[in-house]
């Protein structure tokens, strides 16, 4: 009698390592055949901020640094900070309600003539990128008047900074270009509300 209950035990622990294996093996399949998904929504209310043309030093705070020459954003060398974030030289945007960006051109003190043009590149994949001729202008304008939407944004003579929104699309990330006209001192801050 005391071997059938210590058999019926074995038995019973083998039978439920047996199914515990097998209900890790189904998951393990329904994974590889992609029915789970590691998609990550962004945390609602979250609000990020970016500098386009940030140094390529692995600090958790990087030096920051207006560019003055003609320049892709995209151009520098890819870094990580202190946080474990890889800065790739674009803002990611996917899941974003709403992005402002901020074009600013300082004058150098040997020259105060020139101008920045400035413009908004988006991409689905963080490499291929196609021109945004969709910018909003931050121009004054009536309750009767539609938005003014643009390509470019150009600061001339002066110090200064102007803002310009994004229509409500749906891209995975943003890059900024500055195009200098005479030397100055470019630089382009993203923020997003998610």
């Amino acid at each position: 009698m005391q071997l059938l209950k210590k058999n019926t035990v074995w038995i019973s622990i083998v039978g439920a390592v047996l199914l515990l294996a097998a209900m890790l093996f189904v998951q393990f399949q329904t994974s590889l055949a992609g029915y789970i998904r590691a998609d990550q929504p962004a945390a609602q209310d979250r609000f990020a901020r970016y500098e386009f043309f940030a140094s390529s030093t692995p600090n958790a705070t990087p030096t920051l640094f207006s560019t003055t020459t003609t320049s892709t954003s995209t151009n520098i060398t890819s870094w990580t900070d202190g946080n474990g974030r890889v800065d790739n030289g674009y803002m990611v945007v996917a899941g974003a309600k709403a992005v402002t960006l901020w074009f600013s051109r300082a004058v150098t003190t040997d020259n105060t003539v020139g101008s920045t043009t400035f413009r908004i590149e988006v991409s689905r994949d963080g490499t291929n990128w196609n021109r945004y001729y969709k910018l909003i202008s931050n121009a004054t304008n009536s309750n009767s008047q539609t938005l003014t939407r643009v390509e470019t944004v150009m600061i001339a003579l002066a110090t200064s900074t102007t803002v310009a929104t994004m229509d409500n699309d749906a891209f995975y990330a943003i890059r900024c270009i500055a195009v200098e006209a005479t030397t100055g001192e470019h630089s382009c801050t993203g923020t997003a509300q998610f």
